[in-house]
């Protein structure tokens, strides 16, 4: 539905989904497409177990992910750059310590 949406829009939606660890996919997807826009959603954790077990890792993945997608939109000349951030769903109720 919201791609419907977004359909009616000027331009073109390109939904890729992949491993932003892999700079050289991100650049080529970049140029492949003549990206003018990113919308850029990534996440690694696919439960709170997991967060708490190995959070730190996967912030860091995060963070350097985020990294990677935003130097090779900046390589690909890419005008605007929308980041969206999934830490209010963990963090609206932190688990508490045992």
């Amino acid at each position: 539905m919201f791609a419907q949406q977004l359909n009616r829009l000027p331009g073109r939606l390109v939904d890729e989904v992949g491993d932003v660890r892999d700079h050289a996919s991100v650049e080529w997807l970049m140029r492949e497409h003549g990206v003018t826009q990113v919308v850029h959603m990534a996440a690694i954790t696919a439960s709170a177990e997991r967060e708490r077990r190995s959070g730190r890792r996967g912030a860091v993945g995060h963070l350097a992910g985020l990294a990677r997608v935003m130097t090779a939109a900046a390589n690909a000349g890419v005008k605007r750059f929308v980041y969206l951030g999934s830490i209010a769903v963990s963090a609206t109720n932190p688990p508490t310590a045992a």
